[in-house]
């Protein structure tokens, strides 16, 4: 499974801070996502609702279709302000459980990797094998996902 989110410039643990002096926040500004963009006096974020504030910290994403679908290994990627995709984060499906009329998928608890270890400059063809479009989430088959594994693993060795 791949999760699409908006960039969070606290490590996804935390309302943004200084949300206009942030570029890779775009989506925010110019309401793409469906994210309530408010800011306090000082320029951070208010957005309460943003499903992206909080995942490093409860390690929850709401809307998955199909429970059955969700299971095992999750990459987390957010779009670039050149609109390609940068993998940020791993881990594995926890459970899926409904919450207030809403499916949420947990996850083990997992950290976003350090900001030079990311995987930038990738597309939607690279980790899926087509265009996304719409939607937050894709469901990936264990030959996409031994792929993005791979491509993991080279980056990293390449980055050390």
């Amino acid at each position: 499974m791949i999760i699409r989110t908006v960039f969070n410039n606290q490590n996804w643990q935390s309302p943004c801070k200084k949300v206009k002096d942030d570029q890779r926040l775009f989506k925010c500004h110019k309401k793409v996502v469906n994210t309530p963009y408010r800011r306090d006096k000082k320029g951070n974020c208010k957005g309460e609702d943003c499903w992206e504030v909080y995942l490093c910290k409860k390690y929850r994403w709401p809307g998955v279709s199909n429970k059955e679908k969700a299971k095992g290994n999750v990459f987390f990627v957010f779009s670039d302000t050149d609109n390609s995709l940068v993998l940020w984060g791993m881990s594995k499906v926890k459970k899926v459980d409904k919450e207030k009329e809403e499916n949420y998928v947990y996850f083990e608890k997992f950290e976003p990797w350090p900001e030079e270890k990311w995987i930038r400059g990738l597309s939607a063809k690279d980790l899926i094998g087509k265009h996304w479009g719409n939607g937050t989430f894709r469901y990936i088959d264990s030959k996409k996902e031994d792929k993005i594994k791979k491509l993991i693993k080279e980056i990293k060795k390449i980055k050390k």
